[in-house]
């Protein structure tokens, strides 16, 4: 996973995990793991980025 903004590329998924629409991504390198629901278009995924006892909204989006 990359995060541009803080100037972080290859931060390894350690668990991916799915059943139907929903999604749990794990990243124990830094303490962060994303919860989401897929769309039926599969277009986005709503979720929540939890890491250092917060957590914040947060949307994936498709790149094309």
């Amino acid at each position: 996973m990359d995060r541009p903004d803080q100037g972080a590329f290859g931060i390894p998924v350690t668990s991916v995990t799915r059943s139907g629409s929903s999604l749990k991504l794990e990243l124990e390198k830094i303490g962060g793991a994303f919860e989401g629901k897929i769309s039926g278009d599969l277009a986005t995924i709503d979720g929540t980025w939890t890491q250092g006892g917060g957590s914040l909204p947060l949307t994936l989006k498709r790149e094309k």
